[in-house]
């Protein structure tokens, strides 16, 4: 296993003409008898290597912090290219079953014509070496076009030493809630030829949340289907409030103890409609995850939801076995 950190260093990167540069101000010293180093920053969120949220040219568009982190996280294609990406260096370097995140590796512009033939593919991800996607005195109609279909554009990466090829990329934003734009830290990771070592390490780059902590809501899982291509499930509701819930969820597994997100095979999409359910109520729900995970192989499982009240949201959860 190799690691690539394709991130600029934050104080000495590049900037976009006419942005903020970062700035650091260490407001506490050891050396000067404080109890720490203490140090404050302040910095454009699109500075070095950084993500755009669709809200960055879309005023109705989504917000760093709700960008769906599938996208970010999963296999990725390195694809050298200077100069303007046409259409057809789009269909030439990229198949229908190549990875559908893209990152172009040299002094590549994306045209608009290509960023119409990387969403006629599915693309999820497209990433540059240059501070903006499109050129760089006239970004908003090639932004627009990606943005609009909630592609991911991670702007800024550095792959020099990354040769051409399929890797793992995990690219997270910071989570700034709001905001039109984040930082990040990006890795590639390639792997020999041992799969086994691929899934595991896939799962620790994942993450899970802290579940069931919500007296009286409980999530069963009430059959799982054969093959393992979804599930039916029950909500009982006896929190002594009424609870609301979206139809998204986290599937993930249990490996040694811990509990790690399953990778899916492709972005999530999900009518965001709210559903209710009253206190003391119970219903029955139905979960068809074959697009996404296809069959699951043989484990120990749990679906895992977020609910809400009128305060704050919770997270619940229901194991089963394949």
């Amino acid at each position: 296993m190799k690691i690539y950190d394709i991130t600029q260093e934050v104080f000495s990167c590049c900037v976009f003409p006419g942005d903020p540069s970062p700035v650091k101000n260490q407001v506490m010293h050891i050396s000067k008898g404080d109890i720490c180093n203490l140090t404050e920053i302040s910095m454009c969120a699109h500075n070095g290597t950084h993500v755009d949220a669709p809200y960055h040219f879309l005023d109705d568009g989504k917000k760093i912090d709700e960008l769906d982190l599938h996208k970010v996280i999963g296999d990725a294609l390195v694809v050298a290219h200077d100069g303007d990406l046409t259409e057809e260096d789009v269909f030439t370097s990229i198949k229908e079953d190549s990875p559908k995140r893209i990152l172009f590796k040299g002094k590549t512009v994306v045209t608009l014509e290509a960023a119409k033939a990387l969403n006629s593919l599915g693309v999820v991800l497209v990433g540059v070496e240059s501070q903006t996607v499109g050129p760089e005195d006239g970004p908003m109609a090639v932004h627009l076009e990606l943005l609009g279909k909630e592609v991911v554009l991670l702007e800024g990466i550095r792959l020099s030493e990354v040769p051409e090829g399929t890797y793992f990329l995990n690219t997270a934003p910071i989570k700034l809630g709001g905001i039109d734009g984040a930082p990040c830290r990006s890795i590639l990771i390639s792997f020999d030829d041992n799969e086994e070592e691929k899934r595991n390490l896939r799962k620790e780059a994942a993450y899970s949340e802290e579940v069931n902590i919500l007296k009286g809501a409980a999530l069963s899982v009430k059959e799982v289907r054969c093959p393992a291509t979804g599930l039916t499930y029950v909500m009982d509701n006896q929190s002594g409030r009424e609870l609301n819930f979206g139809q998204d969820y986290s599937l993930q597994e249990e490996i040694e103890g811990k509990w790690y997100v399953v990778e899916a095979k492709e972005p999530m999409a999900v009518t965001m409609q709210l559903l209710w359910i009253p206190n003391g109520s119970t219903d029955t729900y139905e979960i068809n995850w074959e697009t996404f995970y296809g069959e699951l192989p043989k484990g120990h499982y749990r679906i895992v939801k977020s609910v809400a009240d009128d305060k704050q949201g919770y997270y619940i959860a229901g194991e089963f076995l394949v």
